[in-house]
């Protein structure tokens, strides 16, 4: 479980030089911009940057309890309850991620074996969906790793 954490705190550090990428792409290409050269590709690479950013800060904002939730109805229900429905709706977490991965890796071959390449920048699509992926594989076991903890009545 450790090492688990550890790799998605190392994955929100990444997310995080991401997004400082990503804003001064941007900034540079509005100054560009405006001395009427703009930057080739920035739309894809934003695009891009933005997907990454995402997927690795995911991780830990589950495991930290940092996403959003919309409880007005668990909060009615009894504490024995609340706890089979945070269960509940962990385990369709995982099963959504698992499906998520495993379609996501089908597109990437799909992409891989025709050979899609960003329109602009003329990348290889197909290493980027296998890691978006491959996070999505990593969300599902924090999830898995978070139902532990929770069973094990620690919050």
């Amino acid at each position: 479980m450790n090492a688990i954490v550890s790799l998605s705190r190392c994955l929100r550090a990444i997310s995080a030089v991401v997004l400082t990428f990503l804003f001064s792409v941007t900034v540079l290409d509005i100054i560009m911009r405006a001395i009427g050269k703009p930057l080739v590709g920035v739309y894809e690479l934003v695009s891009l940057s933005g997907a990454i950013v995402i997927v690795f800060a995911l991780p830990l904002s589950s495991w930290d309890n940092g996403h959003v939730f919309m409880d007005f109805v668990v909060d009615r229900l009894p504490e024995g309850a609340k706890h089979v429905m945070e269960i509940i709706t962990r385990v369709m977490v995982i099963l959504l991620f698992i499906v998520l991965g495993v379609a996501l890796f089908v597109l990437s071959e799909e992409f891989r074996t025709s050979g899609e390449l960003l329109l602009t920048l003329k990348w290889p699509v197909y290493p980027i969906i296998y890691l978006i992926g491959a996070m999505c594989f990593l969300q599902a076991v924090v999830v898995f790793f978070d139902i532990v903890r929770r069973i094990g009545g620690r919050r």
